[in-house]
């Protein structure tokens, strides 16, 4: 990651859906930025979410360790009745996504713009 691709993630209640957790992840989704992305994910379902809403549609670059983290959140949700949707996603993440056979993950709406 370039000192010009910070990884920014925000973590926040859905303001109308109770139940809902939204993360918002924008940069570069390389193995130098797992361990902020295990965080933000970590403090969202600390929230006892019953959906968590990944946004993902201004992330650049996304790993296969990103996307196994992402894996393990929906399994640790899982356990507790919850869900792990991706809400939005960029070009690179639906395809990363799709390839590893993890469309399920993807809202039907969450296509965005190339990035």
């Amino acid at each position: 990651m370039t000192s010009g691709d910070v990884l920014q993630v925000a973590v926040a209640a859905h303001p109308t859906r109770r139940g809902v957790v939204q993360v918002r992840v924008a940069g570069e989704l390389d193995a130098a930025a797992c361990p902020q992305l295990r965080a933000a994910l970590a403090a969202a379902a600390a929230a006892d979410p019953s959906l968590l809403e990944l946004d993902l549609g201004g992330v650049t670059f996304c790993s296969g360790t990103a996307v196994a983290e992402l894996c393990a959140a929906e399994r640790r949700l899982a356990i507790v009745g919850g869900g792990v949707v991706v809400a939005a996603a960029s070009r690179p993440v639906r395809r990363l996504l799709d390839l590893l056979g993890l469309g399920r993950l993807l809202h039907p709406g969450s296509a965005r713009p190339a990035v």
